[in-house]
């Protein structure tokens, strides 16, 4: 479904140059998912080691820092 909005001027010349051959949804997508990038992406970069290391990293941080309590599995 699509919708229609309404945007200045200045954003539609803008997004018309940043936009080439994509569709301006696909352009408006790829600017939010810079804003927001999706996490998911990251899934399987470390190993599953690396991954807990990383984790008792943090919480050990965190309890330094503020002084809370973290259960780690």
């Amino acid at each position: 479904m699509s919708k229609l909005i309404a945007v200045s001027d200045e954003l539609y010349n803008e997004l018309t140059k940043m936009k080439g051959k994509m569709s301006y949804t696909e352009t408006i997508k790829s600017l939010m998912e810079k804003r927001h990038p999706d996490i998911m992406k990251l899934a399987g970069l470390l190993t599953k080691e690396e991954g807990e290391a990383m984790e008792r990293k943090v919480f050990k941080d965190r309890r330094r820092n503020f002084g809370r309590k973290f259960k780690v599995d």
